[in-house]
């Protein structure tokens, strides 16, 4: 029982004490038996039971209210469950596209021949490969067309990397972007952190191969969630083809990224900025 259920029959109990106390007061001692006493006794319990039959409906109301409110904590009680088994199934959704999306990674295989003979590279390796498809054409551009401009030389770059890689890189960038996209696109508790999670799945060379794709046509749907999710917040800027090229994509998609945020307020890229 709660507090409140004491108190009403601490009050119950009160007045019919209150009301027992009074009528033997009255009647006491009693000296004779009469019938004419007999019917005022009677005719005292006779109030009593109007009393009582009043603190009879009054506890109904009040019966009848404590069930409304108990109602009402049971409706916020399944409010709050349905909303816990929905934060759970978006949860084990985002995980399982996680390990779908690692699933993925593993699954590169890049056969190559190379003078040794062929060569096999499996998994997060293959991005080394990647990124050195993208380097090889970035310096053929800039020596064919010194004047070309760095976002001329960079689209060259992925478009040749993109043909040799498409098969491998394809299925990749459609999974990563489904991860982000189901984050951005359902209400979870805590968007930045569960984020933070899928942004800490990229290794260094995931994310040069990523911000290359933003830059390029093909990527540019995958910009908004760079933005959103400050993706490029751990870039290793060193492994970029140029520095500079940070300033051809938006300032938010770098969170706090310190070194590029320096470059981005500084006059040192300002060409590259002009170029894009």
């Amino acid at each position: 029982m709660k507090i409140r259920d004491y108190l009403v029959l601490g009050l119950v109990l009160l007045v019919f004490g209150t009301y027992a106390g009074i009528l033997l007061w009255n009647i006491w001692p009693i000296e004779e038996i009469s019938v004419a006493k007999s019917g005022v006794f009677g005719d005292s319990f006779g109030v009593l039971n109007a009393l009582f039959s009043g603190l009879a409906f009054g506890g109904l109301l009040i019966t009848v209210l404590y069930q409304r409110e108990d109602l009402g904590l049971t409706k916020e009680e399944l409010k709050l469950t349905r909303d816990e088994i929905k934060a759970q199934h978006l949860e084990t959704t985002f995980f399982h596209m996680l390990r779908l999306h690692q699933d993925v990674v593993t699954g590169i295989d890049l056969q190559r021949q190379t003078n040794k003979g062929q060569q096999e590279t499996k998994g997060r390796d293959c991005f080394r490969v990647f990124r050195q498809r993208l380097e090889w054409p970035y310096e053929d551009a800039k020596r064919a067309n010194p004047n070309g401009g760095e976002r001329v030389f960079v689209t060259k770059a992925y478009d040749s990397m993109w043909e040799q890689s498409q098969s491998d890189l394809g299925h990749y960038f459609r999974g990563l972007y489904n991860v982000f996209r189901y984050l951005s696109e359902h209400d979870f508790n805590d968007k930045k952190q569960y984020g933070n999670i899928a942004r800490a799945q990229l290794s260094d060379l995931e994310l040069i191969v990523l911000f290359y794709n933003c830059l390029s046509e093909r990527g540019k749907n995958f910009i908004r969630y760079a933005k959103e999710f400050a993706i490029f917040d751990n870039l290793d800027l060193s492994l970029l083809l140029n520095k500079e090229h940070v300033r051809l994509l938006d300032r938010e998609a770098f969170g706090s990224n310190a070194e590029a945020l320096t470059l981005y307020s500084t006059g040192t890229a300002q060409k590259t900025a002009q170029a894009g």
